[in-house]
């Protein structure tokens, strides 16, 4: 984790803790489904590939991350947007000597793999 920009890790955290799609379930995460009170976070059927909702229930980890975005971002999203993703993954190529192919729109892949060996 330390390797990755800071504006990433929150991306990656989320992901790891909850296990839920990057581009299409993470990424369009905005705060209406994050649900203080009942400490859950839930995804609309609609927006999951299986067309089935789904709920996380809060970890430590989980909420500490969620709040420290809301206090660190007034914005939409919850987890990131996209010009600071663009930004994160340029600079992560750019570290590891790949060429960036990722889009947030489109969600190509890009080369992770090369990251993590260059430590």
């Amino acid at each position: 984790m330390r390797h990755l920009p800071a504006a990433l890790r929150p991306v990656v955290t989320f992901a790891y803790l909850t296990g839920w799609r990057l581009r299409s379930e993470i990424l369009p995460l905005a705060w209406r489904p994050v649900d203080w009170q009942g400490r859950v976070v839930r995804l609309d059927p609609k927006t999951t590939k299986n067309k089935e909702g789904r709920s996380f229930r809060f970890t430590a980890t989980l909420e500490q991350l969620l709040k420290g975005q809301q206090a660190e971002h007034d914005r939409r999203y919850a987890i990131v947007d996209a010009g600071v993703l663009r930004e994160a993954a340029a600079r992560i190529d750019q570290a590891a000597g790949a060429v960036s192919t990722f889009s947030a729109h489109s969600g190509k892949k890009r080369r992770w793999a090369s990251v993590g060996r260059s430590a």
